[in-house]
């Protein structure tokens, strides 16, 4: 049968939550089954359907599920993310400075090292937000 490498593409939307499997996007969920194959037939289903109940409640799908005759990978324990502090945001390999402030995303800094970031909100916090100020410190 198949054998299929790339597990983070496979399983993207799935989390295994107490034995279950359910299939999440933007936080919200769309079901729960017992099955990782059940899972990953409804998730492709959504995504024909671009995410739309509505639609998939209107059709009567019977449907051959592929996965059961496939060898799936062991579906592993997705790592929860490195908690990154308030003010922090990771945008590929940098970590953000970032406020909101008068209902503005203020950008103040950008580095590669998170402790480096830390140090440099924390200066921040401890001098109003003044972003003239970070001259003073590179």
């Amino acid at each position: 049968m198949n054998k299929i490498c790339n597990t983070k593409h496979l399983y993207r939307y799935i989390w295994k939550i107490n034995g279950k499997y359910r299939v999440v996007k933007n936080n919200k969920s769309y079901g729960t089954f017992n099955t990782l194959e059940n899972a990953l037939l409804e998730r492709d289903l959504l995504e024909d359907y671009n995410w739309n109940t509505e639609a998939l409640i209107n059709i009567e799908t019977v449907t051959k599920n592929r996965y059961q005759e496939m060898n799936l990978p062991p579906f592993e324990k997705q790592q929860k993310p490195k908690e990154i502090p308030k003010y922090i945001t990771k945008r590929g390999n940098l970590y953000l400075i970032q406020k909101s402030l008068n209902g503005q995303t203020v950008h103040f800094a950008s580095t590669k090292d998170l402790n480096k970031a830390i140090e440099l909100r924390n200066f921040l916090k401890k001098h109003n937000w003044d972003k003239k100020l970070l001259k003073t410190i590179k």
